[in-house]
């Protein structure tokens, strides 16, 4: 049972066991009942008081059946009912802001019923807003609703979320009722079935971007083994190419092969010629050329070719002191 359920019928209880403890209630003494429990602070609900035998009696007496009526419209009737409805005894203040209040849960869960300022006034005979908006806001801390009120908008409206479940049903309201469950449950089952239809093509969605991704990651790996092929091919290229030369085959600083002439400058028998091609060749060398391997002038040179005398400026020399 809901909390608010609770709290409604232990306000109610004394006067339902008031009632079961008289032996012999009068109608009129019953009508007092009837009188002080719609009055009482904190009653809403009226369901176990009017289904006492006692009570039900009450529609033999012609005097006091109008308060009979009177709590069925506590029980689950409104207002405009009881404004519609002729020979009811009259309301006390208390129960005027009860009954407004109870009709105003009515209201509330009647979907065809727009909340607007307009309606409400109407339906719960108020004159002016500033009525309509302290019921509302007395209703709220009365715990019976949950709602906002909007009085700039337009038109104005009060946005109630949600209602304490006070009211009983009608006599004779069970097919209604049941023809409003199942319209709910056909609500229910498309709501279901929608939400279904969308998960799986979420799904579905997540599938395909899984594939493509798959795809895309094969893609990737086998373009870097490609690349990593090209780079090994390329660089066991470099190293088999650098072999060619093989090991007679000599180079100077960073690689450059050194040129010589004659011998250089060792090949003493060389002309004049020779010895300054010799000379000029050895401004090629290089401070910083590796130490294995190198002359006095910093460059690896090979040994340079005798050259006959006979082919010599020098050679001629020796023939003219010889002569």
């Amino acid at each position: 049972m809901d909390p608010s359920q609770t709290k409604a019928l232990t306000a109610l209880e004394p006067f339902i066991q008031t009632v079961l403890t008289s032996k012999s209630p009068t109608p009129r003494f019953l009508a007092d009942i009837i009188t002080r429990a719609t009055s009482a602070q904190g009653t809403y609900i009226f369901t176990e008081l009017l289904q006492l035998e006692q009570i039900q009696s009450l529609q033999s007496s012609p005097e006091f059946k109008n308060y009979l009526t009177l709590l069925e419209l506590f029980s689950w009737g409104t207002w405009e009912d009881f404004q519609a409805t002729t020979g009811l005894p009259s309301l006390n203040e208390a129960q005027t802001l009860k009954l407004r209040q109870l009709s105003i849960l009515s209201l509330a869960a009647s979907p065809s019923f727009a909340l607007t300022y307009a309606n409400l006034l109407q339906s719960l005979s108020l004159s002016t807003p500033s009525e309509l908006e302290s019921l509302i806001t007395a209703t709220i801390y009365s715990e019976l609703i949950t709602a906002r009120l909007s009085p700039i908008t337009n038109p104005p409206v009060v946005h109630i979320t949600s209602t304490a479940p006070l009211r009983d049903l009608r006599p004779l309201s069970l097919g209604h009722l049941i023809k409003v469950l199942e319209t709910w449950e056909g609500r229910c089952a498309y709501v279901v079935n929608d939400l279904e239809s969308q998960i799986e093509g979420i799904k579905a969605s997540a599938r395909k971007r899984a594939a493509k991704e798959a795809t895309r990651d094969a893609l990737l790996e086998n373009a870097l083994k490609e690349i990593k092929s090209e780079a090994k091919d390329t660089t066991t290229g470099q190293g088999a190419g650098a072999r060619v030369a093989g090991p007679g085959h000599r180079k100077g600083h960073a690689g450059f092969p050194v040129r010589t002439v004659g011998g250089g400058r060792k090949n003493k028998g060389a002309n004049k010629r020779d010895l300054e091609e010799t000379e000029d060749d050895g401004e090629e060398t290089f401070e910083d050329a590796p130490e294995s391997g190198l002359t006095d002038d910093g460059m690896d040179v090979d040994e340079g070719v005798p050259i006959p005398q006979s082919s010599t400026a020098g050679g001629r020399l020796a023939k003219r002191r010889g002569g």
